[in-house]
């Protein structure tokens, strides 16, 4: 395999003035470590991510920690991408996961595959970091008007758990009456489901948790940053 080409060899071939600057800069610029990325995600209520690149200090194949940051907002009016997308992103057709699940899938794997300057990259620790919204009435991830009202009257961690269907677990890191919490938790519970069950690399989904097993040393996952 032919190794990748300098970026820098155009410069280099320029001249001697510029090869002698070039090389003096390259040899005296230390290589950060740890290395972190920081990708900044923005989950609008029509079910579309917005993803941006906030941090990147150096390109390099490995990264030691990539931050990913979720924010949930309102979708403005004029930018909503289907009429009804709460229900039919979150039908299940064939027995193929929900079409909100191909969403962030495809999210993991473009940022894995391509990284932030078009070449893959291997990540040591992946960091999915979910943080309240400062707006009102946000909805959780897949929850309903109905239930969101449910929601006002619990005092136990248990039961707020159980109206997200995450495994009945009880977790005191949230507060059921802040609901500022409520959206980044909600999507929290959902996105290391539908992660479990694509490592779990059955015969169907080998294929979409490779990418996964090969490039990433370990996942954590974050509510507000605990």
């Amino acid at each position: 395999r032919a190794p990748p080409p300098n970026p820098a060899l155009a410069l280099l071939l320029t001249n001697r003035q510029l090869h002698s600057e070039t090389r003096s800069l390259l040899s005296s610029r230390p290589l950060c470590r740890p290395l972190r990325y920081t990708l900044d995600v923005a989950y609008l209520q029509d079910c579309t991510l917005w993803p941006t690149w906030l941090s990147v200090p150096q390109r390099a194949s490995h990264v030691d920690e990539l931050n990913v940051q979720f924010r949930v907002f309102n979708c403005p009016a004029d930018m909503w991408m289907m009429e009804k997308p709460s229900r039919g992103m979150f039908h299940i057709g064939n027995g193929a996961p929900e079409a909100i699940v191909w969403v962030f899938y495809h999210l993991i794997y473009i940022a894995l595959a391509y990284g932030p300057c078009g070449r893959p990259i291997t990540v040591g620790r992946l960091v999915l970091d979910f943080l309240p919204t400062d707006e009102e009435d946000i909805i959780p991830l897949g929850v309903s008007r109905h239930r969101r009202r449910r929601l006002s009257d619990l005092t136990n961690p248990r039961d707020f758990f159980r109206l997200w269907r995450v495994d009945n677990r009880p977790n005191p890191v949230f507060d059921p009456t802040d609901f500022k919490t409520h959206a980044a938790a909600a999507m929290m519970c959902f996105v290391e489901r539908e992660l479990d069950m694509l490592l779990g690399i059955g015969a169907d989904m080998f294929r979409y948790g490779r990418i996964i097993y090969e490039n990433i040393g370990e996942i954590e996952y974050r509510v507000a940053g605990k």
